[in-house]
């Protein structure tokens, strides 16, 4: 399989310094591949596409119920936050892991494949913060361009072919509750109980790279270096002259003709602003680093959407859920193999809701996710370590199943997420060495705010398990006892308390390279994604998000790097 995926992939080159070229994109994730797709097709353009990682040739990245086996894999940067005063009460060291995509596709290559566009409200908010030409009718065009485009293909954005009874019975509870349902969360309504829709194309994977880079892979003008890390941008008088690369243990140096885009992510990107010398003073200072150009911003204004992996125990069986055990069945794999159907062909998440809390009352956004997974193990049997929580609650949480009965235990999982955060955080540098790991601070629940609507969230999804509709399937949130709450689950005391300890990212940061107006301070690049004080430099990713979406970030991400390469390309 892997010799096939090489040949219809993109040929991946190395760098040529006698080469002349006009742009570099640095990261080939959701935008930058978008990006470096749009720049090379002029074929008088020559543009290098740089990535830290390797090609996309790993077996399980195609498959999409094998997206667990993903994380903390050599195709994942494995990053790790720091601790936390106000929530992971109930992780080891008050921590969690922070997966990211290190391959061709970027994370794109890793997540989920959830295709949420966000609603109109997060980018006409975007627009009032200063972001012009960001408002829902200007990127809507974008979205449209991306999604199943017939004159290049595009983004595959579809509904699941393998689906359980869970589905049905998810939107149904909502219905029974009293909350609508939506035909098509992306087009219709975003509020509501409805179906999933996934970057899945033929039972495989659409990632950025499948959807950008694939269909490209014969022009000569543009050059994929796979395995090349960025570790700073040369800053001269004001203006970038290139990047510095580090590759088959060399270090060299790239120039630039016109432009370099930085699509490197919300960690990336603010880290290799900070290598280079763009970012505020004082942090520079303290890693010895000079300072090029003082951007108090680069690194700050930080978000990131929290969720609670609710695990809920079944009766019902008769393979109406999703385990490893039933997917990895000979008939399974044959299934997948040649039909490209099959429990093997679907994400696991299948259906979704957006609500209101009511808490949130200033503007026309939902400010909770509620994701249905008829899996008990969505993130595999290794789970409880994934997930980084304390031993003592491996009974309480339900993951003391024998390990000889894990793979086949049936069950769900609930997970609401919080999606406005109020509290965020920042990311700075720990070291002047371009190889060590960023200093993460999401500062996750400092605003009760936070807290309120995640607990919200955690009584609506305790009333959907308790739905008539649901009942048939016997289910039974494991919810655990602490020590310094009241033993009632269901009274607001414990829900706070519940938040604060068992909450933990879904792999969502944002807003690190903030975009708005020129001259406001708390700003990295401008609405033409301009850095500011550095001429040819932009930035065209998550971290441009002056603040995080309604939802899945991978597709505003790509529509970020749609939007970057018009703005570049009506420039020239």
């Amino acid at each position: 399989m892997a010799n096939l995926l090489d040949w219809l992939r993109p040929k991946q080159n190395k760098y040529n310094l006698e080469d002349k070229y006009d742009y570099i994109v640095v990261g080939s994730g959701s935008a930058g591949c978008v990006v470096a797709n749009r720049l090379s097709a002029n074929p008088d353009t020559n543009v290098l596409l740089i990535e830290a990682g390797g090609e996309d040739t790993k077996p399980e990245i195609h498959v999409p119920l094998a997206v667990a086996s993903l994380q903390q894999s050599d195709v994942d940067w494995k990053f790790k936050i720091e601790s936390q005063k106000y929530a992971c009460k109930g992780k080891k060291d008050q921590k969690c892991d922070w997966p990211r995509g290190k391959v061709v596709g970027g994370s794109s290559s890793i997540n989920n494949m959830c295709y949420i566009r966000g609603c109109p409200a997060d980018f006409n908010r975007w627009a009032e913060m200063g972001a012009d030409n960001w408002a829902w009718e200007d990127i809507l065009p974008c979205f449209e361009i991306l999604e199943n485009n017939q004159s290049e293909p595009g983004l595959s954005v579809t509904e699941q072919s393998y689906k359980t009874p869970m589905a049905k019975a998810f939107i149904e509870a909502g219905i029974e509750l009293g909350y609508p349902t939506t035909p098509d969360i992306n087009r219709k309504s975003i509020f509501g109980f409805g179906k999933f829709p996934a970057t899945i194309r033929n039972g495989e994977r659409c990632s950025s790279a499948k959807a950008f880079l694939e269909p490209i892979k014969k022009r000569k003008n543009l050059t994929i270096s796979v395995n090349t890390l960025v570790t700073k941008i040369e800053v001269v008088d004001g203006k970038a002259k290139g990047v510095h690369v580090m590759s088959d243990g060399k270090e060299e140096f790239i120039p630039v003709g016109k432009e370099i885009i930085l699509s490197a992510g919300a960690v990336g990107s603010p880290h290799i602003l900070l290598l280079s010398g763009i970012g505020p003073e004082e942090d520079l200072k303290e890693v010895g680093i000079e300072c090029k150009v003082n951007l108090p911003a680069v690194g700050r204004n930080l978000q990131d959407h929290m969720m609670l992996p609710l695990m809920a125990t079944s009766t019902q069986g008769a393979q109406t859920m999703l385990t490893e055990a039933y997917a990895t069945t000979f008939s399974s794999k044959m299934k997948y193999l040649f039909q490209k159907k099959g429990m093997l062909s679907t994400n696991g998440l299948e259906a979704v809701a957006f609500l209101n809390s009511g808490l949130e009352k200033k503007y026309d956004w939902p400010d909770m996710q509620i994701i249905l997974i008829p899996s008990y193990f969505a993130l595999g049997t290794g789970q409880f370590n994934l997930l980084n929580y304390e031993e003592r609650y491996k009974s309480s949480l339900g993951y003391d199943i024998p390990e000889d009965e894990r793979k086949s235990f049936e069950g769900v999982m609930l997970v609401p997420v919080l999606l406005h955060p109020y509290s965020s955080g920042f990311i700075k540098l720990t070291s002047a060495d371009p190889t060590a790991p960023p200093f993460i601070q999401p500062n996750y629940l400092e605003d009760q705010r936070d807290v309120d609507v995640l607990a919200k969230a955690l009584k609506i999804c305790q009333d959907i398990v308790a739905t008539e509709v649901m009942k048939p399937f016997g289910l039974e949130l494991n919810l655990p006892d602490f020590t310094d709450t009241h033993a009632n689950k269901y009274t607001d005391e414990y829900r706070d308390q519940f938040v604060r300890y068992i909450a933990t990212t879904i792999y969502h940061p944002t807003g690190t390279c903030r975009m708005g107006a020129a001259d406001d301070p708390s700003t990295v690049v401008d609405p033409k994604l301009r850095v500011k004080g550095v001429e040819g430099l932009r930035v065209a990713d998550a971290s441009i998000m002056p603040e995080v979406t309604s939802g899945n970030t991978n597709s505003p991400s790509i529509m970020i790097g749609q939007k970057a390469a018009t703005i570049i390309l009506s420039e020239t």
